[in-house]
């Protein structure tokens, strides 16, 4: 499976998810950070060759267009060689940064982010269900800033409550993000 997206969508998230569901082992690996042949070639091949009890495997592969083209190739090869016991999930931003054979053997499902009314409707449920008290306007300021990544929208949820009341100091949230801008 193929999950493209941009950030915040939920896409490692849905990898997750869709794991969790299945009685099987998971391997996770962030290819931002093991991305070279030796990261797929003694992870995930070491897993997908090695014995369970268990009668499939899958390895989510997160940020996946983030692995070098050479290990593309490598991983395109266990792909075929474990495809009887291992699944493979990708996640990534940059889909075009996949080699076209990689991709061909793929399912894609691309996420895209719900529009600015479903994640009010998210972000006040979650406030309601945390027993947050909060103004709609500073629900509506933080969408507004950090629309379409969920991930930051939630993060900022969380890190403005305090004593069971959300409140935006709007200038703070103007700074922190010209910091996170540069």
């Amino acid at each position: 499976l193929l999950f493209p997206g941009t950030p915040g969508a939920g896409k490692t998230t849905l990898a997750w998810v869709l794991a969790k569901n299945i009685d099987c082992d998971i391997l996770y690996l962030n290819a931002t950070e093991e991305r070279g042949m030796d990261d797929i070639r003694e992870k995930v091949g070491k897993f997908a060759a090695s014995a369970s009890f268990k009668k499939i495997k899958i390895v989510i592969l997160d940020e996946a267009t983030h692995l070098l083209a050479a290990s593309q190739v490598l991983l395109l090869n266990m792909i075929e060689t474990f495809a009887l016991k291992t699944r493979f999930i990708l996640t990534g931003n940059y889909v075009e940064r996949l080699i076209p054979a990689l991709k061909s053997r793929l399912q894609k499902f691309e996420l895209t982010t719900p529009d600015k009314a479903e994640i009010c409707e998210m972000a006040t449920n979650i406030l309601d269900a945390e027993k947050v008290k909060y103004d709609v306007k500073d629900v509506a300021f933080v969408i507004n800033r950090f629309y379409p990544d969920q991930r930051e929208i939630i993060n900022n949820l969380q890190a403005n409550t305090l004593k069971g009341k959300f409140t935006i100091d709007k200038n703070k949230v103007a700074a922190r993000n010209a910091y996170l801008d540069q």
